[in-house]
């Protein structure tokens, strides 16, 4: 268990949630927001493995901008920007089943293309 991991997530959700309104309109967000890193701290917290973590990590990811993505009102500039994060996650989660099955080849390695 990391603890102090822990408490950063928790304090990264809670700035997140205190920026949000807390009006009825907003609450499903907040709900969502909360709901979707719930498990990625319950991973930590249970002394998971390592690449539990990191599937864990990208679910929250995919959790949090799926959760992003129902929100109206959004501009198609962000929009779009979320969905490359989202392609980059779902990859992430692909990539990480594959080296958990595969195991480490460095050979597999490559350059990341940074999303601008």
């Amino acid at each position: 268990m990391n603890p102090q991991l822990i408490s950063l997530i928790e304090l990264a959700l809670n700035v997140t949630l205190a920026a949000i309104p807390q009006t009825t309109a907003f609450a499903p967000l907040a709900a969502g927001l909360e709901a979707a890193a719930n498990p990625l701290i319950a991973s930590i917290q249970t002394g998971a493995t390592k690449t539990t973590d990191v599937l864990a990590g990208f679910a929250t990811v995919i959790a949090l901008i799926t959760t992003l993505k129902q929100e109206t009102g959004i501009s198609p500039a962000v929009s779009a920007k979320l969905d490359e994060y989202l392609v980059a996650a779902q990859n992430g989660t692909v990539a990480a089943l594959a080296a958990h099955t595969a195991g480490y080849d460095a050979g597999q390695l490559s350059p990341v293309t940074p999303i601008a």
